[in-house]
């Protein structure tokens, strides 16, 4: 049996709870937070659902003692999730994080990769970046995909994203609900978009055996303008605003974009001229292979999924700082509903 934390009762601490309920393999011995409207409560009373968790939120990271996992979900961002993982990990505690920045951080950030290494091999621990994207979609599947063909020339994903469920919070970087004025006067240290392209951009270059050129982010733009209110489950964005943005970003080889990586993500309605599918392209001498699934894969399923199914991958792992690419890919399969 599996001992769990969880740290961060945010949406996906959430699901991730509503996933642990249905496996055999693990239990939830703790639940942090720093929210002081939750600290004190059950975790039944604070997500309304009666889930079989039987503790209470609580505000030290000292609960994490005596887990054999932690899973992380406070934030996207690699230089607010490091002082957690430092202070998890002297507990002797692995840990499973869904911050984006670290669903591959050793190019972009490779100071703080070394030190996060180091501080997983003294501990013993092993410390993840997991998730649906960075983490699984636009690297590790098509890491798997390529196994099939001798070489690959390019590689072409293209993904929807359904907001709907989003808090306000979460949707202020996609800059839905703005009027194209306001979109466009708004910088872009607000409107930033999906955090993860260029996690995934180096891992499938570093995969793949290339050292790019150039990684490029471009900024999001408007793909839709709604021409009636559309509802979200907490917000709804009217008439005459931005309902769905496209973002996208490539990496650049030998002067060429050999990995172009795009998303429509907002509020999209069946009459859009937006693809309800996720495709994956692979480019190779003499063909292009294409791979569609639809519906497209959302957040809230394929995330928490993620991660639950690399509970016993992490804490059997070697230590150090691992990505979802680094387990064989045995170790990373469904094993909920009673899966042991």
């Amino acid at each position: 049996m599996t001992k769990v934390a969880l740290v961060g009762l945010g949406m996906q601490g959430r699901l991730l709870v509503e996933r642990l309920r249905s496996r055999a393999d693990a239990e939830v011995v703790a639940v942090i937070e720093t929210d002081t409207r939750k600290i004190g409560r059950s975790v039944d009373e604070v997500i309304g659902v009666l889930s079989g968790v039987d503790v209470c939120v609580q505000a030290s990271l000292d609960g994490v003692d005596g887990a054999d996992v932690a899973l992380l979900t406070t934030s996207s961002w690699i230089k607010e999730t490091v002082p957690l993982i430092e202070q998890i990990a002297t507990y002797g505690v692995n840990v499973i994080t869904t911050a984006e920045e670290l669903g591959y951080p050793w190019r972009q950030y490779p100071e703080i990769s070394a030190h996060l290494d180091a501080i997983g091999r003294k501990h013993g621990v092993s410390i993840v970046g997991a998730g649906a994207n960075p983490g699984f979609l636009m690297d590790l599947v098509p890491i798997v995909l390529s196994h099939a063909s001798e070489e690959i020339s390019g590689i072409a994903i293209r993904r929807s994203a359904d907001m709907r469920p989003h808090r306000p919070e979460r949707l202020t970087r996609f800059g839905l609900g703005r009027t194209r004025q306001e979109f466009a006067a708004t910088g872009a240290a607000i409107i930033h978009g999906h955090v993860g392209f260029t996690q995934s951009i180096h891992c499938l270059a570093d995969a793949l055996g290339w050292e790019l050129d150039d990684v490029r982010e471009h900024d999001p733009e408007p793909a839709v303008i709604a021409t009636a209110p559309r509802a979200g489950a907490h917000v709804v964005v009217e008439a005459g605003t931005v309902a769905v943005v496209n973002h996208r970003a490539v990496g650049i080889l030998n002067g060429e974009t050999a990995i172009d990586l795009s998303m429509y993500l907002g509020f999209p309605d069946p009459g859009d001229d937006v693809p309800q599918i996720d495709r994956w392209q692979l480019r190779s001498r003499d063909e292009v292979r294409t791979v569609d699934v639809q519906p497209p894969w959302t957040p809230f399923g394929a995330t928490p999924s993620t991660v639950v199914n690399l509970l016993g991958a992490a804490v059997a792992g070697p230590p150090g700082l691992l990505c979802s690419a680094d387990f064989p890919a045995r170790a990373l399969a469904a094993r909920g509903s009673g899966g042991g």
